[in-house]
Parts: C-alpha cells; sequence; structure tokens
C-alpha cells in the first residue's frame, strides 16, 4: 500500500505532465495519431483547408449553395471529392512503388515472409510446412533448418526434444500424432541411421523443387510484380480502395441532399388544409311496440302430450340429447 509521502509526490509528478494547456497546442496534439487523414470526414491540417477554399471558389458559381444548410452540404461535397483525388493519387503511388520494390526487395520480401511462416510453424505443422514449400524462399527457410539439424545429429548422434519437434514441424506430423512411431523413431532399426536417412531424403526433395518448378514460377511472378500489376491485391491498395470508395459514398450522399434542398427551397410546398369530418348523424331510434298478447290456457294432461317431440323418420340419428330429457321429464309428470 502507498504511504502518504509516495501519494503526495505521484500528484506533483502528475502536475508536470497534463498535455498542452493553449488552443494552438491541443489542435497540434490532435493531429498525433493521424498518418494519412482518409478515414476521416473533417479536413485536418492549413493546406488541406488551403485546397478546400479554392475548390469552394471555383464551384460556387456552379452550385450556388444559399443558407447554412446548402453551404454545409457543399463543403461536405468539395472536401469529399478532394480526398477520392487524393486516394486516387496515392493508389497510383503505390502501383508504382510495388514495381520498383519487386525489382530490388523481391528475393528480400519473400525470404521475410517464409521466416515469418516458419516461425508460427509449431502451431499448425501441416499447414504451414505445405505453405513453406510453395516458393523458392520457403523451400531455403527448410534447407537451412535441415541443414541444422544434420549437422547436429552427425556430431551428437542424437536429437534433444525440441530438435526432434522441429523435424517433425518440417514433416509436417499433427502433435497428437508423435507419440507413436514416427518415420522419426523406428522400434526395429537404428535411430541414427533412420533419421540421416530421412534428413538426407529432404535435402534431396526440397532441393530439387526449389531448382525445378518453383524457380520458374517465381521469376515469373516477379516480372509480374515488376510491372505493377497484381498491385491492387496487396493490403494497403484494398484498404485505400475502400477509403475512396466510402468517400465516393459521403461526396454523392451530400450531392444528392443539396440537389434536394435547392429544390425544396425554389419550390416550396403548398400548405395543405386538414378537412375535418362532419360529424355522422344518430339515427332516430324507433318507438318501442308493446307485443301482442297472448291468450293463456292451462296446461292440462292433454296439452302436455303435445309437447311429445315424436322422433321424425326422416332423421336417421333420432332425437338428441335436449329432447330426450325434455319427454323424459313430460313422462315423469304424467305418470
Amino acid at each position: 500500500m502507498a504511504t502518504e509521502a509516495q501519494i503526495a509526490a505521484n500528484r506533483l509528478n502528475a502536475l508536470k505532465s497534463t498535455g498542452p494547456k493553449t488552443d494552438d497546442g491541443k489542435a497540434n496534439s490532435r493531429l498525433n495519431a493521424i498518418h494519412h487523414g482518409l478515414a476521416s470526414v473533417l479536413v485536418e491540417g492549413a493546406s488541406g483547408r488551403e485546397l478546400v477554399e479554392a475548390r469552394k471558389g471555383l464551384w460556387r458559381p456552379e452550385f450556388k449553395p444559399d443558407g447554412e444548410t446548402q453551404e454545409g452540404l457543399f463543403e461536405q461535397v468539395v472536401v469529399e471529392s478532394l480526398r477520392v483525388e487524393r486516394c486516387q493519387g496515392a493508389y497510383f503511388s503505390l502501383c508504382n512503388q510495388h514495381g520498383e520494390r519487386a525489382k530490388v526487395q523481391w528475393d528480400a520480401d519473400r525470404r521475410r515472409e517464409a521466416e515469418t511462416l516458419a516461425s508460427d510453424l509449431a502451431r499448425n505443422p501441416r499447414l504451414l510446412s505445405s505453405q513453406l514449400e510453395a516458393t523458392v524462399q520457403g523451400c531455403d527457410v527448410k534447407l537451412e533448418l535441415w541443414a541444422g539439424l544434420l549437422s547436429s545429429l552427425t556430431r551428437h548422434r542424437d536429437w534433444t526434444d525440441k530438435q526432434r519437434s522441429l523435424a517433425l514441424d518440417l514433416l509436417g506430423v499433427h502433435s497428437e500424432l508423435r507419440d507413436a512411431e514416427t518415420t522419426l523413431d523406428p522400434s526395429l532399426v537404428d535411430v541414427f541411421e533412420t533419421r540421416t536417412a530421412v534428413v538426407n531424403t529432404e535435402i534431396i526433395r526440397l532441393a530439387n523443387l526449389r531448382d525445378g518448378a518453383l524457380a520458374g514460377l517465381d521469376a515469373h511472378d516477379r516480372a509480374f510484380a515488376e510491372t505493377t500489376l497484381g498491385a491492387e491485391l496487396t493490403a494497403p491498395l484494398q484498404l485505400l480502395d475502400r477509403y475512396e470508395r466510402a468517400a465516393l459514398r459521403r461526396q454523392t450522399s451530400a450531392w444528392r441532399k443539396l440537389n434536394a434542398a435547392k429544390v425544396e427551397a425554389a419550390s416550396p410546398a403548398p400548405a395543405v388544409e386538414i378537412e375535418t369530418p362532419a360529424p355522422k348523424a344518430k339515427p332516430e331510434p324507433k318507438p318501442l311496440s308493446l307485443p301482442e298478447l297472448l291468450p293463456v290456457r292451462p296446461l292440462t294432461l292433454e296439452r302436455r302430450s303435445e309437447y311429445v317431440v315424436q322422433e321424425c323418420p326422416e332423421h336417421p340419428i333420432g332425437l338428441n340429447r335436449q329432447k330426450r330429457r325434455a319427454i323424459a321429464a313430460l313422462q315423469r309428470r304424467a305418470g
């Protein structure tokens, strides 16, 4: 736990690094993390603002913005047009850089990619081992590793556990299958002779692969890259293309909104009168008529028989449950 003296010292040190305090210092500090500004929706820097104002002066007679809303949309159209042009300029610049780099750094760049794959070989040996064998530089990396393992095996007539794991990684053996018998660990023959034979076989195979089909493929890829073809497939140019398409979308959206605002200002919509519907007349209630009084006759035994419902001959099923109950009740009263 910090003491009171340490807490006081920390507070004093914090007062010495509070960042910029003036407006100019804060404005400059905002630009520390900006690399190109292509993904931003604002214009940063004095030179960018000068370009915006210059283009606004050129385009103002054509667009003729009127009012604060149209002025803001007009400026957004100008800003995005400059950003699109900047993306296009950077695109061609990076294409030329890709071609020039292929002329002088082809082998070094491909070697660096192969070294990156080899450093992560233990994570997925089967996949990364085959990827290394897809290029001349990857075969060179594997040949150097096999040569080092052969030298250690010749001197010590055995490998350490890490060296054995590296050899199995180069062979592409899955990590879950290394406890069983492998090509490097035979059960009935001499381990030293078997491992030496495996290493020599791999060295010969990789050398033939490197000097055969991969050599012609590498020369073709290099000539292809020197003409800047395929540069658009690289990560920087794909990111630049995404920035350009985003700027075009923002410019198109601002342009449409500006045209809509001009149309609305030129022809204001007429006021719409809201008609209130007339209340519906309620129908007059009909006069109630007294029901006709029917003569009441006393219920006698002869009249009870009138309520006995006979079975309908045309009905195949007969009487329902309610009628049967009514007949039974009348029969009980009559009996």
